[in-house]
């Protein structure tokens, strides 16, 4: 048991770097992010801000959400540690967004940057959904919200991303008269990442649990 503790939150602590890292690379496409980074990117960028700062502000108003809009189905214990879990991850995309050196010279090198980006979040994004632990703030306000409307996490995600799409534009049009941060790139990680996570789980979420001790008979996936 204590092997398989441990496993599972080396899975964990995996998923949470390589999602931070699946974000930053995001960032140096020049296509645009996806919607749920949209938002911290935006700031960021428009007032020369750390994006990892910027990104644990975002992380900490979404579990604020949580609280004002679904304590009902939040677990007050896990609400708190979302927090050092959101410190975490700001920092290492903070880290990864100033060490790493990305520079997509031609059209090609940023599709195929953008491409890197999809599956490294959707990787990571799956790792930390698979294990159970605490739940990425904002993926977990989509499951409240979904919950408060009565629909599935699926339908709480869409209506996340398509509010942070339009608080995004609604920054850049006030601030900058012009929009930062959504374009095609945009679109294709709406697309693609939640594919990413269903391929990544059809090959890979069965060891995965039982590695980490996990029945994947009593759990289902949410994607």
């Amino acid at each position: 048991m204590k092997k398989e503790a441990c496993m599972r939150a080396g899975i964990y602590l995996l998923g949470i770097v390589v999602l931070a890292l699946g974000v930053a690379a995001n960032t140096f496409t020049g296509l645009g992010v996806s919607a749920v980074v949209s938002v911290p990117y935006s700031i960021s960028v428009i007032w020369e801000l750390p994006l990892g700062t910027v990104t644990f502000g975002y992380y900490c108003v979404c579990v604020a959400l949580q609280f004002l809009i679904g304590r009902r189905f939040c677990r007050p214990a896990l609400l708190a540690l979302q927090i050092p879990m959101a410190l975490v991850s700001s920092v290492l995309i903070g880290w990864f967004s100033a060490a790493l050196p990305f520079a997509p010279r031609t059209a090609l090198e940023q599709y195929a940057l953008l491409a890197l980006a999809i599956l490294l979040t959707g990787v990571g994004g799956a790792m930390i959904v698979d294990m159970a632990l605490v739940p990425n703030p904002a993926d977990a306000l989509a499951d409240v919200i979904g919950k408060a409307m009565g629909k599935s996490f699926g339908f709480g995600k869409n209506v996340l991303d398509a509010l942070a799409v339009v608080l995004t534009c609604s920054i850049g049009v006030l601030t900058v008269h012009r929009v930062v941060g959504v374009q095609v790139g945009t679109l294709c990680c709406a697309v693609l990442i939640g594919r990413t996570i269903a391929a990544f789980n059809h090959f890979f979420r069965a060891p995965l649990l039982r590695a980490a001790g996990l029945d994947a008979e009593d759990r289902k996936d949410g994607r």
